[in-house]
């Protein structure tokens, strides 16, 4: 089933990349972005330009984005760190958020929690939007 729902999602952003004039350079190899994400969540300040980092080295160029020291360049890249990327205080924080979206019923991505309710997917948008608003 995941693998199905994988593919499907795979040859929808094929669809809308095309429909917007991109190539999207899928990565030959099954990699993960864990690492970065959870290090984007856990470093302050604009998070743009590491996202944009994360973004070229994973669509462009093909990075392991859960490789400590690709991970490192990109911060460094984005001026969002000094030194070393702290894997396992990353790896803590990771395993704590996806305990607690568990916890709170979250079984897929995105997903958000708004007002006690569980909205799964962007076709929800405008409701959470106007819930947003309306508090």
């Amino acid at each position: 089933h995941l693998r199905a729902r994988a593919d499907t999602r795979r040859a929808l952003h094929t669809h809308y990349a095309s429909v917007q004039g991109l190539t999207i350079n899928w990565p030959k190899t099954d990699i993960s972005s864990d690492l970065a994400m959870v290090a984007l969540a856990c470093t302050e300040g604009d998070p743009e330009p590491f996202l944009a980092a994360a973004f070229n080295a994973f669509w462009i160029e093909n990075r392991d984005l859960d490789d400590g020291s690709v991970v490192q360049s990109l911060l460094r890249e984005a001026s969002a760190a000094s030194d070393t990327v702290d894997e396992a205080k990353f790896r803590a924080a990771l395993e704590a958020a996806q305990s607690e979206a568990e916890t709170a019923g979250v079984v897929d991505t995105p997903a958000f929690i708004v007002k006690d309710q569980i909205f799964v997917g962007r076709e929800h948008f405008p409701w959470i939007r106007e819930l947003l608003t309306a508090s």
